[in-house]
């Protein structure tokens, strides 16, 4: 926390004050302490555009009652991107959730991969099993 309002009084990143701090004072290996840098920011920028959205739409009262959906325009991963590069808030925010939805999904397809390239047959099944609930989830007609 110090780093960060060191680094937002002189104008300069977190990183080049937290990364020499935790090397040279704490000890910390350069990789973990640019990993612990990179995480600082990424949670300060989700913190940054939260704190943007409140401030534009704090006020709105949620109608709960009638569903809206999105934005024709953030329905398809090529609007998403294209909103969030052009820095639209709700762009942003829905490019996170499309990655917590993608992440979780890519790590189970590629366990799977892994486990029928070393011919692990049981834990293929298993981990194929819980790819296609996954999916059918996400792309079935059904509801549970």
């Amino acid at each position: 926390m110090g780093a960060g309002f060191l680094g937002s009084l002189t104008g300069l990143g977190g990183g080049i004050v937290i990364v020499p701090l935790l090397t040279i004072a704490f000890g910390v290996d350069i990789h973990y302490a640019i990993g612990a840098s990179l995480v600082s920011v990424l949670a300060t920028s989700s913190g940054a555009a939260g704190a943007v959205y409140l401030f534009k739409f704090g006020n709105a009262l949620p109608h709960y009652h009638t569903f809206r959906p999105e934005q024709p325009g953030l329905r398809s991963a090529h609007g998403i991107l294209r909103s969030a590069l052009s820095f639209d808030i709700r762009g942003i925010i829905q490019l996170g959730i499309f990655l917590l939805i993608a992440i979780p999904i890519t790590r189970v397809a590629i366990f799977a991969l892994t486990f029928i390239a070393r011919r692990d047959r049981l834990y293929a099944a298993v981990t194929l099993l819980v790819f296609g609930i996954l999916a059918y989830s996400l792309f079935g007609n059904s509801k549970f």
